[in-house]
């Protein structure tokens, strides 16, 4: 009976072996397969500078963003947000994952690839993404600066394409308490998209102001 047992127990000790070996292969086989039908890792680009919204320099308290986007990819290659890290300052730091294509192999889904133009776009608050400026990625590892300047309408309460007195009186009418968040109505008047409106949404509507 003893006999029988060892026996036994080798035997199923050399049938686990091999499934276990079987699926390591497997599992070597597909990793093989999946980093095949993607690009070749290349060294980042980084991109750097200043941002300007309607001729106001942009510093690191304030919310807004700088992405990175290529023709073909839905997912943002570069995303960096003022002030996170709180190493650069008032300058944003932009590092975009790069790679070299391999044929037949489809582009990584947040990856950009050599030789391709790169959009910068600048987001402020909730509000949609602003082109800035597009530059070719022409080599690995590249390293620029970009100062990014955009213009953007500030808010209009008043439907009449002009930022006025009456936008003003529209604007007193929605200012909230710290913290509070503003009426739907009043989306208008929260120009940096953050939720309330302040004495920030007010400098930004100075910048649109006719006079009249």
């Amino acid at each position: 009976m003893r006999t029988t047992f060892k026996t036994t127990s080798l035997q199923q000790t050399s049938r686990v072996s091999r499934r276990v070996g079987t699926a390591l292969a497997l599992s070597l086989v597909l990793t093989v397969v999946t980093v095949g039908l993607a690009g070749v890792p290349q060294p980042d680009a980084i991109f750097y500078g200043s941002v300007t919204i309607n001729g106001r320099v942009i510093t690191a308290l304030d919310n807004v963003s700088v992405i990175g986007r290529v023709n073909g990819v839905a997912e943002p290659v570069g995303r960096y947000r003022m002030g996170e890290g709180g190493t650069a300052g008032n300058n944003y730091v932009l590092r975009v994952r790069l790679e070299a294509p391999v044929a037949g192999s489809p582009q990584s889904p947040n990856a950009a690839r050599l030789e391709q133009d790169l959009l910068l776009y600048v987001k402020q608050g909730s509000n949609p993404e602003v082109l800035a400026t597009s530059v070719s990625l022409t080599a690995p590892g590249m390293l620029q600066q970009r100062n990014l300047s955009i213009s953007v309408l500030p808010a209009n309460c008043v439907a009449d394409a002009v930022v006025d007195l009456a936008d003003h009186q529209a604007f007193q009418n929605c200012v909230t308490a710290p913290g509070e968040t503003a009426a739907p109505e009043c989306a208008c008047a929260d120009v940096e998209g953050d939720g309330d409106v302040d004495l920030r949404d007010w400098a930004w509507l100075q910048t649109g102001f006719t006079g009249s």
